[in-house]
This record gives C-alpha cells, sequence and structure tokens, in this order.
C-alpha cells in the first residue's frame, strides 16, 4: 500500500543520505547537502527529542514490523554509538533510552491484517484490551489497499479472513484468526 511505500521509503532515505556509516547514528544534514561547518550528531534531547532517538527508535518498529534487517541494524549502530553520551548524562537522552528499552525488551507487536473490518474488529478489540490490561504492545491494523506489506502481514494477505500475528523482536507465533487464541498468546510470551 502507499503507507508501507512511503515508510520505507523514508528510512531508505534516512540510511542513504543522513546516516553515519562509519560511526554510526545520523546527521543533522544530509550528504551532498549545502556544506556546513560541521555536521551535527545531535545526541540529546532539547525542547523537541532528539532525533537521533527518534530515528532508532522509528527503525526498530520498522524492522520488527518488516523484518528488514537492516532498519535494525542501523538502530542498533546508533544506540551503540550514542552509548557514552547517554551513560554520562542520561537524564538529557530520555529518547535514545526509550530506543534503548525498545532494542533489548522489544515490546509485543500484533498484525492484523486480511478479511474485512467485521472480523478484524475483534481482533483490534482483544489487542486493546490486552494493552489496557498492562501488556506492552503495539498493534497494527494492516489494509488491503495497495500490494502486501513487508514481513509477516504480508503472509496473511493470502487468507480471506483476518488474521493476528503475534512477534516479539523478530519471533512471531503462527498467525490466528480467533482472539481468545491471540490473548492466550500474549500471556505466554510476556
Amino acid at each position: 500500500s502507499e503507507d508501507w511505500a512511503f515508510a520505507t521509503k523514508l528510512a531508505d532515505t534516512l540510511l542513504d543520505r543522513f546516516m553515519d556509516s562509519e560511526n554510526g547514528g545520523f546527521f543533522f544534514t544530509a550528504e551532498g547537502a549545502e556544506a556546513p561547518i560541521h555536521r551535527l550528531r545531535p545526541w540529546q534531547d532539547d525542547a523537541l527529542p532528539s532525533g537521533n532517538g527518534i530515528a532508532a527508535r522509528a527503525l526498530l518498529q520498522l524492522g520488527h514490523l518488516t523484518g528488514e534487517a537492516r532498519y535494525l541494524e542501523a538502530a542498533a549502530q546508533t544506540l551503540a554509538a550514542s552509548r557514552q553520551e547517554m551513560e554520562r548524562y542520561p537524564l538529557a537522552h530520555a529518547a535514545l533510552l526509550r530506543a534503548l528499552d525498545e532494542s533489548l525488551d522489544p515490546p509485543t507487536l500484533i498484525s492484523v491484517c486480511g478479511g474485512t473490518g467485521d472480523d478484524r474488529e475483534p481482533l483490534i478489540a482483544g489487542a486493546l484490551d490486552a494493552a489496557a490490561r498492562g501488556h506492552r504492545l503495539h498493534c497494527y491494523a494492516i489494509g488491503d489497499g495497495g500490494g502486501p506489506p513487508p514481513g509477516p502481514a504480508g503472509q496473511a494477505r493470502a487468507a480471506n479472513t483476518a488474521q493476528a500475528f503475534v512477534c516479539r523482536g523478530t519471533h512471531c507465533l503462527p498467525p490466528t484468526g480467533d482472539p481468545s487464541e491471540m490473548i492466550r498468546s500474549l500471556n505466554a510470551n510476556n
């Protein structure tokens, strides 16, 4: 779909034009942009969270959702490059620390895909109920427009009914269309 294409194009542009491939992390200015005196790689949060923290977290989430190892590796390199800064002054690096937390202990990911709204709704409601009960998770409802998304969600496109994929990091359980089974999977894997 257009959303998948847009998300992966943004991530690929980030890697191609902003990544410091020698040291890890991301520059504030793009490769080939009008040359500033010094290309900054800001780690600290300011009035807004640091770009490196947001980039690492977004790449982790997209990498887990799509199964794309390049995104996960770029996030890991960013966290490794910023380690000394985070250790030295943790209060100034909340965005990076949140990305580090999600890297070390990935939240459970639920992708609800395929089918129609009628058979998707119970799965989405079950995921929301699980989140309300304290499960740390991200839930994505994958629409039917355009081509199949990458990763586990694309595998569900062949099914005519909605399916939920429960994943932790890069490990996914078999898909299910039963909300009760999805909740049992969540309880067993948390």
